[in-house]
């Protein structure tokens, strides 16, 4: 894979583009060129800031373990690792990703109604947000038949770090097949979800951001014709409110940062609505912009 690049970014949509996305989305067929209007409450025109510093890169090409079942993995960058945390006979594999390469799959839906629980807990002096502007998001691929509705459970978090309960918090979720950002810190939550539900065995790239007063959720779909770390020509759906989170920190995120589900501040999975993510997941990203 090549090198990524310093933070997420995407070029303006184009119509033929936007045509492929509605297409898959809805499976229905256009009779012309024109361009249909945006999901309720999104924008189309908007893509993540440029210019920020990568902080931390998971690729998932630097793992450790055997039989496809992942022990641990390192970050792209070198500074920051994860190892995986399991209950119930749950694992995090490896699997092939779009462009030939390694990602990660997580317990089925199927596996968690037996109990199987598996995340990614991740340490390191770059694990952690700084600054007030700020990127977090991953690549996400939904098996058929699975779509962020675990059995018993309220949906399954991707990215996070802190507990909802806590003085802070940083969330990337697929609720109900949607999509969101929750920040929450010493001033109140920001919660933006998207109003399209994710297309199952289609990845995404979905980039939670912090700039310019506002909590912005970014949603691309991904084909395997794009770069696997920096693919260009996205077309980015976007949903945005206002910022009201106040200042994060690591007094403030006060438990480690997981992929895939939800760990206390002991690092241990939390057990009572664990949010177990039933995907396979690429590229986990955070990022420092420019204030």
């Amino acid at each position: 894979m090549s090198q990524p690049s310093t933070a997420y970014s995407g070029a303006r949509p184009t119509v033929a583009f936007l045509g492929v996305l509605l297409l898959v989305a809805t499976g229905a067929c256009s009779a012309g060129p024109t361009t249909p209007p945006p999901p309720r409450g999104s924008s189309l025109e908007r893509s993540p800031a440029p210019g920020g510093t990568t902080s931390l890169v998971f690729d998932f090409e630097q793992l450790t373990g055997s039989d496809e079942i992942v022990t641990s993995v390192r970050s792209t960058l070198g500074d920051a690792s994860a190892v995986a945390v399991t209950l119930g006979g749950g694992a995090v594999r490896t699997v092939a990703d779009r462009a030939g390469g390694t990602a990660v799959a997580f317990p089925t839906s199927t596996e968690v109604q037996t109990g199987a629980r598996a995340v990614l807990r991740v340490s390191g002096p770059r694990a952690v947000v700084s600054g007030a502007n700020f990127q977090y998001g991953v690549d996400v691929m939904y098996p058929q038949g699975s779509a962020g509705d675990s059995a018993g459970d309220d949906g399954d978090n991707l990215l996070q770090r802190g507990l909802f309960d806590g003085r802070g918090q940083l969330k990337l979720q697929v609720d109900h097949g949607r999509p969101g950002c929750r920040i929450a810190g010493p001033g109140g939550e920001t919660l933006v979800a998207a109003t399209q539900t994710l297309v199952a065995e289609q990845w995404y790239r979905l980039v939670c951001q912090r700039a310019a007063g506002a909590v912005t959720l970014f949603v691309a779909p991904l084909s395997k014709e794009q770069d696997a770390q920096a693919p260009t020509d996205l077309t980015w759906w976007s949903w945005s409110l206002p910022d009201r989170t106040g200042k994060l920190g690591s007094s403030t995120l006060n438990a480690p940062v997981s992929i895939g589900g939800k760990l206390n501040k002991s690092g241990s999975i939390v057990t009572s609505a664990p949010d177990q993510f039933t995907g396979v997941l690429d590229n986990v990203r955070v990022a420092t912009l420019p204030d």
